[in-house]
């Protein structure tokens, strides 16, 4: 009794608010995305154009949500609801923290693949000189390269502004010790549990390893939609072609910015206010319910772009209450 007790004072007011939005949010999610597999396997002629990058959002969709519904939202720990996860009192559980770690790292990995799935197949069309470019595996690498730059760069001006009194090479040793030794609880307060907690070296390591991914996915926009653009406007394209492009472009635009706007950004602010020892609970949670939009953000992006997709939505939705309102 006195444990429960003890959890029930570390816990945010909006806490089990907050974990039944996100487990509401994460089965409307789950829903939107195995109607997207049933559009996809029903080869929708509009569909099909779009296959790879849906394939791939609904995978981390499903994942997100499933983390949310299995893990007890990635955020929260909470007691005597129907979403239950066994929070310890001296801070040392780490599921909620590592699942979000690993999280961020596919969403990473997905900015890449979806960026160089749309700029190489978009290549292959419009121009062969942007295609050999992106081809080349020497562009791969100088992303890579400058991702980890990035990385270095930012962690350390940080750390020269948040830990003075360290040397150049302390920082960088805590770098890598942070990377490779992160003990995930101390500072950052990130969920139901107060104990769900980070320090300032692993929290400025862990956030900017992930704002490096979100800066070179937006330089590719900004370098490759360029050149795409330019392409395009120097070519003749019906009607149609137009039309395709148009909107293969801003689902683009949309899948990369949605994991930058409702995932990285949040988890910026949040970790950034603690390093400069801002109050950080209610912050937190409005974060938090800002993050939970992510898993419907990208099938609702597919809801609205694609017309197929939309039409087989709202049929399997509409359909039934048609038939029963006409034998009425």
């Amino acid at each position: 009794m006195e444990s429960n007790r003890l959890i029930e004072q570390s816990m945010h007011p909006g806490a089990a608010e907050l974990a039944h939005v996100s487990a509401i949010a994460a089965i409307f999610s789950i829903s939107l995305n195995a109607l997207l597999i049933g559009a996809i396997w029903n080869r929708s002629p509009e569909m099909l154009r779009y296959r790879v990058v849906a394939c791939i959002s609904v995978i981390v969709d499903i994942l997100f949500s499933l983390l949310h519904v299995i893990n007890v939202p990635i955020f929260v720990s909470i007691q005597g609801t129907f979403l239950f996860y066994p929070a310890r009192l001296d801070g040392s559980t780490h599921a909620n923290w590592i699942s979000l770690a690993l999280f961020c790292y596919l969403c990473v990995c997905t900015i890449f693949v979806v960026t160089n799935r749309f700029f190489y197949r978009y290549a292959q069309i419009c121009s062969p000189a942007l295609y050999s470019f992106i081809s080349n595996p020497c562009f791969i690498i100088f992303f890579l390269l400058s991702s980890v730059l990035a990385c270095a760069s930012i962690t350390t001006i940080g750390m020269s502004i948040f830990l003075p009194h360290k040397t150049f090479a302390n920082q960088i040793c805590i770098q890598f010790n942070t990377v490779l030794h992160a003990n995930f609880c101390d500072k950052v307060f990130l969920g139901g549990s107060v104990e769900e907690t980070l320090e300032n070296p692993q929290a400025m390591i862990l956030v900017c390893i992930f704002l490096s991914g979100v800066f070179s996915a937006i330089g590719m926009i900004l370098f490759f939609g360029k050149q795409i653009h330019m392409t395009v406007s120097s070519m003749n394209f019906s009607p149609i072609g137009q039309k395709i492009h148009r909107k293969t472009l801003r689902i683009l635009i949309v899948q990369v910015l949605i994991p930058i706007i409702f995932i990285y950004f949040p988890i910026a602010i949040n970790v950034f206010s603690v390093v400069i020892y801002m109050n950080t609970q209610n912050i937190t949670f409005i974060l938090s319910y800002f993050i939970v939009i992510f898993p419907l953000a990208n099938a609702a992006s597919h809801l609205y772009f694609i017309k197929d997709y939309r039409a087989f939505v709202f049929g399997i939705i509409f359909r039934p209450l048609i038939k029963v309102a006409g034998e009425n």
